[in-house]
Formats: structure tokens, sequence, C-alpha cells
């Protein structure tokens, strides 16, 4: 298997105090260097304390590549729509903070875009359930696991999740893509695939390393 690397533009958007310019830049190098997406995370200081950006930074990066968006959002139901037609072309979002969990899935789907659920370290697998019956059917195709608290970058990795991923892979089988996301690095990159991640989301490991390009290849190496 080969994992997908998806940066996130959040340990760059915190080392330059918000500049969007640089943001972008740094997002074209990395897929350069052989990442396969760029991972955008969205907070609007309710569902998270944090704030960091919005639709505009989706649009600033449209077309740069594939642009993986994690909405932690209080009432992801108000605001998908907007991100779709900024140009994101994948988006989970928690289903603890939405009201209509199937209506932001199918207006995902209904842009064509690749939808799913985000799971912070306190939202249950069971969030899944009524939608793995039939998950060939689904409007979910990707579950991300968050392996440190939503709400800020640079965070330790916890490993002790690794085994609500396993779980969440089991529920979903072979074709849905399972996403790690808080705290992962060339250290716990192996561990996160033997318990059934297809995909890594790396912040600091990639922003912050000397050489964009061995870090990505270094996340990869298992």
């Amino acid at each position: 298997m080969t994992l997908k690397i998806a940066p996130s533009i959040l340990a760059v958007w915190d080392k330059t105090r918000g500049d969007t310019g640089e943001v972008v830049l740094a997002a074209r190098n990395a897929l350069r260097a052989g990442a396969d997406w760029v991972h955008v995370d969205v907070m609007d200081g309710h569902y998270v304390p944090a704030v960091t950006f919005g639709t505009e930074m989706v649009n600033a990066l449209q077309g740069v590549g594939v642009l993986d968006v994690h909405l932690m959002v209080e009432s992801p139901e108000n605001v998908v729509k907007s991100y779709l037609q900024a140009g994101a072309d994948r988006i989970v979002f928690h289903p603890s903070a939405s009201d209509d969990i199937g209506g932001v899935l199918q207006t995902i789907a209904d842009f064509g875009a690749v939808g799913g659920l985000a799971l912070d370290v306190d939202e249950d697998v069971r969030w899944l359930e009524p939608w793995v019956e039939n998950i060939d059917q689904t409007l979910i195709k990707q579950v991300l696991v968050m392996t440190v608290k939503a709400g800020a970058g640079g965070q330790t990795f916890r490993g002790d999740l690794l085994e609500k991923v396993n779980i969440v892979r089991r529920l979903v089988g072979p074709n849905v893509t399972v996403v790690v996301d808080g705290g992962v690095n060339a250290q716990n990159a192996r561990q996160c695939a033997a318990a059934g991640a297809d995909c890594l989301v790396a912040g600091s490991a990639v922003f912050n390393a000397p050489d964009v390009a061995e870090a990505i290849a270094g996340l990869r190496a298992i």
C-alpha cells in the first residue's frame, strides 16, 4: 500500500503569521515534492477555540492541487456549500457539530466532491454506525480520525488512539479512505498505516523540516 500524504497548511499559517501568499507557495512546493493533497484546517472559534482561515484560503489554493478541507466548525450545514464553491475537492466535518449530517454529506456529493466524517478524540465511532450497513452505497467516502485534540497544530501524537483507527477501518471496510491527523511524523507513520490508515495528515513534520521532499518520503517509507 502506498500512503497518501496530505501536508497541513496550518503549520505554514502559524509560522508566517497568516501570510496567504506564503501558504500557497508552500502548498505548491509540497505537492511538487511528492505530497498528494493539501490539507486545510478550518476553525471557527466556536466548535474549537481557535480561529484559522475560511473560504478565502480555499479559493486562493484553488488550482494548486487536491484540496482536503477539514471543517472544525459549528453547523457545517450552513457553510459547506461555500467551501465547495471555493474549490474544495474533499470535505470532512464533525458529526457532533451538525444537526443534519446526511444533508451535509448529500450537498458534498451533489458537487461531485468526496465527503466524510471527522472524529475528534471524544467523538465515538458509533457516529459511523448508521452508515456502515450499506457503506458502498453511502455518502461517506472518507473518515478522519484525530490523534490529538482538534483545535491546534503542533500537539503530541497520542498512540492510544490508534485502536480507534483500527476499529474505524474494520467498520468501514477497504473502500473508504481512513485518514490519521494529529502529531503525525516519520516515527509513528508506520503505526498509523498498520492500524489501517490510507492517508496521513502532517503539518510540522513536513513544513518545519529542512527538506520537504525528504520529509514526505520519510512519512511514506513504511
